[in-house]
């Protein structure tokens, strides 16, 4: 009762991302998610809404959310297409539940989690299921503030100032995402700007002038973990208490050999578990989990696709 409002949500987040990173995951609930397409006439008209819920036993679904899609032209084609049924595990789904309740609550959303666990996949199948335009802007130590507002190139030996791909999703209008790619790559004074657009929605064009974002302008941002061996700069506490976080981790060993054999059915599922055993080897190894052994990369899922894809 004593905790300002404004900061609860902060310290809710923060519990809740030590609890998942502490191993209390599995206390959730245990039935299984669905998640489909749910078309809805009004009057004349056909809606379509992304529904994703728990289902019983019995058939009964519950913790039911439903999120309107932005254009209804292909939606009830976009989960087959998009998130094919073999990607339906019950770890992507959970993700997938978990921050679709954080779009509903407009909330900007960090992903935090190592190279190849699908942080681009999972933002990429949400703009898309949601019908939801999505601008990348890739960060590293060259990114300078200019890069998120305006540059200058020369047009007809004019020069002329261009609008980065923030300021294009910012403008009034667009209402875009944008992604904020590996974020920690960039200089402390260099997300000042990006503080100042999470925490009041506005940016100061290289003209002096002051960009209110639309309203539907929402902000992704992706970095990987504060260890070696990544070369990260450290975040502020203030700037990263703005978004909500999630952990994105490798899928479960079972699940990954499942989804290996159902992106090619010919290959066994015995050669996809071992492929799958091997892979967490490795990954063991590039967290430095295995003493005496060090790995610069660690294999993705899509690395094991394509070795699924050529057997």
């Amino acid at each position: 009762d004593d905790i300002a409002s404004d900061n609860a949500r902060t310290l809710l987040n923060n519990l809740l991302t030590g609890a998942n990173i502490g191993g209390f995951a599995d206390r959730k609930p245990t039935d299984p998610l669905i998640l489909d397409i749910v078309p809805q006439t009004v009057g004349t008209l056909t809606q379509h809404s992304l529904r994703i819920a728990r289902k019983r036993a019995n058939g009964e679904l519950w913790d039911v959310e439903q999120y309107p899609v932005r254009d209804p032209v292909q939606t009830e084609f976009l989960v087959s297409v998009m998130l094919h049924d073999y990607e339906k595990t019950q770890t992507n789904l959970a993700l997938l539940h978990d921050l679709l309740k954080d779009i509903y609550l407009r909330q900007d959303i960090l992903l935090i989690g190592d190279m190849g666990t699908g942080k681009d996949w999972i933002e990429d199948i949400l703009a898309t299921l949601l019908q939801q335009p999505l601008a990348t802007l890739s960060v590293n130590e060259h990114t300078r503030p200019r890069h998120f507002t305006q540059h200058e190139v020369i047009q007809k030996n004019l020069n002329v100032l261009v609008d980065s791909p923030n300021v294009q999703a910012m403008r009034p209008g667009n209402g875009f995402w944008v992604r904020y790619d590996e974020v920690n790559k960039a200089e402390p004074g260099t997300l000042a700007v990006v503080n100042n657009i999470l925490a009041y929605r506005f940016i100061t064009l290289p003209d002096g002038d002051e960009l209110q974002a639309d309203e539907r302008f929402r902000v992704w941002m992706n970095m990987n973990p504060m260890r070696p061996p990544y070369m990260n700069y450290e975040m502020s506490g203030e700037f990263i208490d703005r978004p909500v976080k999630h952990v994105v981790d490798y899928v479960p060993e079972d699940e990954e050999a499942a989804m290996l054999h159902g992106s090619s059915p010919t290959v066994g599922l015995e050669i996809c578990k071992r492929l799958a055993k091997a892979a967490k080897r490795l990954r063991d190894i590039y967290r430095g989990r295995v003493p005496g052994h060090a790995l610069p990369h660690p294999p993705s899922r899509r690395t094991l696709e394509k070795i699924v894809d050529r057997l």
